[in-house]
C-alpha cells in the first residue's frame, strides 16, 4: 500500500521537522491564529499557523481557485469563514494578513461560537508582523511547488502516453488504461484485479475485483482467461472498444 505509506512518511516528517523547528513567537504564552496568502494564476495560497502557548505547534495550507477577481482581503474574509465554521478550537486571537470587511460581525460570530471574545488584528509592526510575513512567504513557496507539479504531472503523463502509444503502435495515446492482475492463496480464494488509469491518473472508482468462478486449482492463465473474457462480454454490453497487450 505505497500510497499510504507514502502518506504517513510525509506526516511523520512534517512531526520530525515541527518539534526540530517549533519557534517561540510570543513572549506571553498567549494562544493565537495567523493567516496570511498568496496569489497567482486565478489561484490562491492561504496558509495558517497554530500558535499555543507562545510556540508554534503546526500549520495547515488551502488552495483556492478563480481568485484572480479578489483582493488579497476578500480571499481571507472567505477562507476564515469557511474555516472556523467547523474549526474544532478557535483561539482568542486571530492575526491576518490583510484589513478585511465586516471585522466586526465576524469577530461576533466567532465570540458567539466560543462564548468568549474573539479579536480580529492586522499586525503593523513587531514579532506578530514578521510572523505573517513568514506565512505569507511559506504560501508562496507552497504556491509555487503546487505549480511546478502540476506541470511536472502534465510533461510525465504526456510523455507516457506517447510513449505507450509508440511502443502499442496506437493512432492515438491511451487514454483510458486497464491491467490485470491474479493472486491466490495456494491455489484457494483466487481472485481478479482491475486497475483503471485516465488520462495517466489512476481512476479508482473503475477498480474492480473478480472472483473466479470457474477454474480449479492454481492455474493462473486459466483466471486470467475467465477475467479477461467476462471483461470483454461486460465490455461489448456496454459497447466499449478494447485492445489487449500483454
Amino acid at each position: 500500500d505505497f500510497e499510504s505509506a507514502a502518506s504517513f512518511r510525509d506526516r511523520i516528517n512534517s512531526v520530525s521537522m515541527l518539534s526540530q523547528k517549533q519557534k517561540i513567537v510570543s513572549a506571553t504564552g498567549s494562544d493565537c491564529d495567523a493567516v496570511a496568502m498568496y496569489s497567482a494564476n486565478d489561484t490562491s495560497c492561504v496558509v495558517i499557523f497554530f500558535v499555543r502557548s507562545g510556540k508554534i505547534v503546526g500549520e495547515e495550507h488551502y488552495f483556492l481557485s478563480g481568485t484572480d477577481d479578489l483582493s488579497g482581503g476578500e480571499v481571507i474574509s472567505d477562507f476564515i469563514s469557511q474555516y472556523y465554521e467547523t474549526c474544532s478550537f478557535i483561539p482568542n486571537q486571530i492575526y491576518l494578513q490583510y484589513e478585511i470587511e465586516e471585522t466586526e460581525l465576524i469577530e461576533s460570530w466567532l465570540s458567539s461560537k466560543t462564548g468568549r471574545q474573539v479579536r480580529i488584528s492586522v499586525p503593523k509592526i513587531g514579532d506578530k508582523l514578521k510572523l505573517i510575513n513568514m506565512i505569507a512567504a511559506n504560501a508562496k513557496k507552497q504556491h509555487s511547488e503546487r505549480e511546478l507539479k502540476i506541470m511536472r504531472d502534465i510533461s510525465f503523463k504526456d510523455n507516457a502516453l506517447s510513449e505507450l502509444q509508440r511502443l502499442t503502435s496506437l493512432e492515438n495515446p491511451p487514454m483510458n488504461i486497464e491491467a490485470y492482475d491474479i493472486s491466490n492463496l495456494s491455489g484457494k480464494a483466487k481472485v481478479g484485479a482491475m486497475v483503471t488509469y485516465t488520462n495517466g491518473k489512476p481512476n479508482r472508482d473503475k477498480y474492480r475485483n473478480f472472483k473466479i468462478k470457474y477454474v480449479v486449482g492454481q492455474d493462473d492463465y486459466a483466471c486470467m482467461k475467465e477475467v479477461i473474457s467476462r471483461r470483454i462480454e461486460r465490455g461489448l454490453l456496454e459497447a466499449d472498444r478494447i485492445t489487449f497487450y500483454c
